[in-house]
């Protein structure tokens, strides 16, 4: 594994050494997703590269969430472009986690909001339509279902 600014040097490396040229490399979020978006530019000629980064969704909530940060953006800063979009899937998730756990405790009596085994309990039973997706959760408390996105890399020659 490395971060997106080492990965590119990584791979360079790897085809000038003619290392393993069978392989397929398979790149997380941060040097698939992240900073790039549907370009292949940057992306270093060597075949066989695999992406996987987590489903970047669109859905109502997403855009009304959006709307509502650039609708306040206009209000603070009139003379500064929007953003067109979030910055990154975290964004996303991390609005959803916030939105989790406040679902969780507002389904609980006062007194048991500072219980742990109450809250996760109340997690598990958490199910709606959020930023980055339908969000629920398994029994052992980790997302359920998550949507991931697999990205072949053509070569740019």
């Amino acid at each position: 594994l490395a971060h997106h600014q080492h990965a590119f040097p990584i791979l360079q490396r790897a085809r000038e050494r003619n290392f393993q040229p069978d392989t397929i490399w398979v790149g997380t979020h941060s040097w698939t997703d992240r900073f790039f978006g549907d370009s292949t530019q940057w992306m270093p000629d060597i075949p066989g590269y695999i992406g996987i980064a987590q489903y970047r969704n669109r859905n109502s909530e997403y855009q009304d969430f959006l709307q509502r940060i650039q609708a306040k953006q206009r209000q603070l800063r009139p003379l500064t472009p929007v953003m067109e979009f979030l910055p990154d899937y975290a964004a996303e998730t991390m609005v959803d986690s916030i939105l989790s756990l406040a679902k969780a405790l507002s389904s609980l009596q006062p007194k048991d909001r500072a219980e742990t085994g109450h809250i996760v309990n109340a997690l598990k039973n958490i199910t709606f339509s959020g930023v980055s997706g339908p969000v629920s959760f398994t029994a052992e408390g980790d997302r359920a279902n998550p949507q991931y996105m697999v990205m072949n890399f053509p070569t740019n020659t």
